[in-house]
């Protein structure tokens, strides 16, 4: 995850990456290395916190993991471009960690399992008690979680071409300005200043 400072920490943001998320990935540990792994989930939330369900085999070395140590880490993630001419892609993400405890309760499974077909805007298939009965089914309880969205990866992005260019070029401020779109000098300035805490000119100077 990127600085402190630019976390995304508002609900509504973090909600809405999670909605259009369709694999959450969770890392277990108990070994040597962590143990990583992609599920279908659901989520919900309740009395102020957050859950999320997955279902998995009644058999496995997830499960034996889980019976040994519950604290797991997660990511979720939407990749929306593949920024041309460069190795990055711009995408957006929710990460954080939390706890997992299996859910015995008939209703209860029925209810998470609810929950993750809900995610893929399943209408028909309803899973009942032999369902249920034939899968385990883990709540995992967020302890934290931040994001980063795309509009953070663009600002990222220009801020590192801009530095590039101001390390390496001939060109003047003004042109560098003109180069990444910026609709004239002084603005560009102060997006610089913001994120760096110097302008462009004290940047140059100070390589």
């Amino acid at each position: 995850m990127r600085r402190k400072d630019r976390e995304i920490t508002d609900k509504n943001e973090i909600m809405d990456i999670i909605n259009r998320s369709k694999v959450i990935r969770i890392a277990f540990t108990g070994e040597e290395y962590p143990y990583v792994l992609p599920f279908n989930f659901g989520y919900e939330e309740k009395d102020g916190r957050m859950y999320f369900y997955i279902h998995t085999a009644t058999e496995g070395k997830k499960n034996r993991l889980l019976d040994e140590n519950n604290k797991v880490a997660f990511e979720l993630d939407n990749c929306r471009d593949y920024v041309e001419g460069s190795i990055t892609s711009l995408y957006e993400s929710v990460a954080g960690c939390g706890e997992m405890t299996e859910i015995t309760d008939m209703s209860e499974k029925l209810s998470a399992l609810g929950l993750i077909l809900k995610q893929y805007g399943e209408k028909t298939y309803k899973p009942d008690s032999s369902c249920a009965s034939r899968t385990r089914v883990y709540r995992l309880e967020v302890k934290e979680v931040s994001g980063k969205t795309v509009g953070e990866w663009i600002d990222e992005l220009v801020i590192l071409e801009a530095k590039a260019l101001l390390n390496s070029s001939s060109m003047n401020i003004q042109e560098i300005a003109d180069r990444l779109n910026f609709a004239n000098q002084s603005f560009f300035g102060k997006y610089f200043k913001h994120y760096t805490g110097m302008s462009p000119k004290e940047y140059r100077k100070s390589r």
